[in-house]
């Protein structure tokens, strides 16, 4: 395949996934991360190696990805992650791991991390979260919320569609978790789940929501991506009413309403996982994320959760994406709770096209970790 249409194409195979949800694509995907990394100038935030070191483990949990972090009182952090390998670091590689498709840590601010994943019948590392109806599938964390009820998660569900691809995979459907006593040891938790009934794939359009939440005043702001939207869109409801999908709003030209299928874009990038997060030394809500997979992080500013947001900046150019390498960076996303004052801490994921990278490779799949200076106010 010619190198300009290897390029043509990897744009769309992405642009498809940030408009349906992850999918089994194909198309020379392989080359996006050499194609498309070429283009952007390094931004002001600064590698915080000190912060990385906390997350780089030898026993037990020693890496994953995706990485939101969920404030669930003034001093402690939940963690979320995604594809997670649970096993050992000797010699330079991770020996005797398994992965698993998501887990958890408890993080006092400042201190290390406890991580926390279920075992299966035999013993064996297990998931947290577990879809209800259906063995051949799985839940990809998206954001969480502490409010007055308990902890809501949103999940992705995925089932896989090639086993011989880091990309063979499909979302179909996303779910709203609710655990009813977060405060207790997460062993502990009281876990119920909700399907969003507009976030059914089979049928046209489709919006999922959830790869960012945040609360302002009384209401709850929930985002996602709609094919029909072409971009980001984002759902309000009141506090006390998160797991009642019939309050549900939906932005739409700057009315609140009841169709999901009416909601229009906020800003013209879809991420598939992100942070909307209200950062103190701005005074403004900022979103996070990953626009594609070529290596920036970029960030877009508002007053108000549903906008307008400002054009997008890049704030860090990810160094591991090189035409050399087949590696990849994604998942940005910000930390506000972990910052000093006039700093927003930022983290992104480094994977590889070559699945074995991950075992032969330990520096790859754990969260990289930012520091963003931020403009006195």
């Amino acid at each position: 395949m010619p190198r300009q249409r290897r390029i043509e194409c990897a744009r769309a195979d992405y642009q498809a996934v940030s408009r349906e949800g992850w999918k089994g694509i194909g198309c020379g995907l392989l080359w996006l991360f050499g194609a498309l990394a070429l283009h952007a100038a390094a931004g002001p935030a600064t590698p915080a190696p000190e912060l990385d070191a906390l997350f780089q483990r030898t026993n037990g949990w020693i890496g994953a990805d995706a990485d939101y972090s969920v404030p669930l009182d003034t001093r402690t952090t939940l963690w979320l992650f995604g594809d997670s390998l649970v096993g050992e670091v000797r010699d330079g590689k991770r020996r005797n791991a398994k992965m698993i498709n998501n887990s958890i840590a408890l993080q006092t601010i400042g201190g290390p991390p406890q991580f926390f994943y279920r075992t299966n019948s035999r013993g064996e590392p297990a998931a947290v979260f577990t879809p209800p109806d259906s063995t051949n599938s799985f839940f990809w964390p998206w954001d969480g919320i502490r409010t007055r009820r308990g902890l809501f998660v949103f999940l992705s569900q995925v089932r896989h569609t090639d086993a011989n691809s880091v990309w063979g995979f499909q979302a179909f459907a996303a779910w709203l978790a609710f655990v009813s006593n977060p405060d207790d040891p997460p062993a502990s938790w009281k876990i119920t789940v909700k399907k969003e009934p507009f976030a059914d794939f089979s049928k046209k359009p489709a919006t999922a929501c959830g790869w960012s939440v945040v609360k302002n005043q009384d209401y709850v702001y929930v985002y996602g991506t709609a094919a029909r939207a072409r971009g980001a869109t984002v759902a309000r409801v009141a506090e006390e009413s998160l797991d009642d999908f019939r309050q549900w709003r939906f932005y739409s030209a700057g009315q609140w309403r009841e169709d999901a299928g009416a909601a229009t874009a906020i800003f013209s990038d879809a991420p598939p996982e992100g942070t909307v997060r209200w950062v103190p030394a701005l005074g403004r809500f900022a979103a996070v994320y990953s626009p594609d997979i070529s290596g920036d992080i970029v960030l877009r500013e508002s007053d108000t959760p549903a906008g307008p947001w400002s054009g997008r900046r890049v704030i860090y150019h990810c160094p591991e994406a090189k035409p050399s390498q087949p590696l990849f960076c994604y998942a940005g996303k910000a930390h506000p709770e972990l910052g000093g004052p006039g700093e927003l801490i930022v983290t992104y994921a480094v994977n590889s096209n070559n699945f074995w990278d991950l075992f032969n490779d330990p520096s790859l799949y754990w969260p990289r970790f930012l520091r963003l200076q931020l403009p006195p106010r």
